[in-house]
């Protein structure tokens, strides 16, 4: 799965499906994410490889967060983990994401903090307070 405003580079693919193949217990692969200068947490989705059996196992998205932005990656994550898959992210294999002012904002404008907060507050009462205590930057790299 890629996302339409990323910019993959020669060989983003290969170390995907590498690290896919050698360990399927990881469920889903994810690309490191330049935006700019900085290194994007891989737990988005923006730049996916995923098992089908995995996914198969773990279900579709939750479209209820499809009415706002932002928290569907952490839920599907960890879904993940509650399936007991262990994804990754894999270095060798990068994409550019432009900042988030060129392309949420130009799609949502204005109603953007309240659709974010909006798909936070669905995320919570789903899972339970105690889960924004989840660390998301503390996931393996390989």
């Amino acid at each position: 799965m890629v996302n339409n405003d990323i910019t993959v580079t020669e060989g983003w693919f290969e170390p995907l499906m590498e690290a896919l193949k050698a360990h399927p217990e990881y469920g889903w692969v994810a690309s490191k994410i330049l935006r700019g200068s900085v290194t994007m947490n891989w737990g988005v989705i923006s730049s996916t490889l995923f098992l089908k059996e995995a996914m198969d196992k773990v279900g579709p998205f939750d479209e209820r967060f499809s009415q706002g932005i932002g928290w569907e990656d952490n839920d599907y994550l960890l879904r993940f983990w509650l399936c007991g898959y262990k994804p990754h992210g894999v270095h060798k294999s990068t994409v550019y994401h432009p900042p988030e002012a060129v392309t949420l904002k130009a799609v949502h404008g204005d109603t953007m903090a309240e659709k974010y907060t909006r798909n936070q507050k669905l995320f919570v009462e789903k899972w339970g307070p105690d889960v924004m205590q989840i660390d998301w930057t503390d996931v393996p790299y390989d």
